[in-house]
């Protein structure tokens, strides 16, 4: 994924900031480990962590939503993060350990393979500006089994046209498969940008 002024901009126009997150889920047959720029609502809370500042949001069946927020970078955080691993390692020296708090895992799960996760997508398309391109490209979606929420042009220059489409949670092997076939049409010049979206 190429990602651009533009794509932020678009992003903005639509209600979403675009952050880069790393995603952990506990899910069926295992766990889903990525990390990605993603597509967020505005209204999400973690959609406003900006600058040095960093986050952990977490849903726990129990908790809820929970949120933990502060600065990641910068002189006095890192220099705090350094002093703080300093005296870990002094007080696992003067205990003669390596790691005084025990594995508190119980379980181990594999990591499920990303053709399989499925979530949202944000596609952004250069086209001929000609009668039928939306249909083309829309019935590669909906042949590989991919619904959309929302499709928008953006810009036409007479020749080109740039579209930005919202697909519905649909499976990574379907959206990598779609995408292929897109990019193969006469009337796609090219595939900007793909993001994946936590809406």
């Amino acid at each position: 994924t190429r990602l651009t002024p533009r794509d932020m901009e678009y992003a903005r126009q639509l209600g979403y900031a675009i952050k880069l997150l790393a995603i952990a889920s506990d899910v069926e047959g295992g766990l889903e480990l990525r990390v990605h720029p993603t597509l967020l609502s505005l209204n999400h809370p973690l959609a406003s962590v900006s600058g040095p500042f960093n986050a952990i949001f977490v849903h726990g069946s129990s908790v809820g939503e929970v949120m933990f927020y502060g600065q990641g970078a910068g002189p006095l955080p890192t220099g705090s993060a350094m002093v703080a691993d300093i005296i870990d390692v002094a007080r696992n020296i003067r205990a003669k350990s390596t790691g005084r708090v025990a594995c508190t895992c119980s379980q181990e799960k594999p990591a499920r393979p990303i053709e399989e996760l499925r979530t949202r997508y944000y596609l952004r398309t250069q086209v001929a500006d000609r009668p039928g391109v939306l249909a083309a490209i829309a019935k590669v979606f909906g042949d590989e089994g991919v619904s959309l929420a929302s499709v928008l042009q953006m810009a036409a220059s007479g020749e080109a046209a740039e579209i930005v489409w919202l697909s519905h949670p649909a499976q990574e092997g379907q959206m990598r498969r779609s995408l292929k076939r897109i990019g193969a049409l006469p009337e796609v010049h090219e595939i900007s940008s793909c993001i994946r979206a936590e809406i």
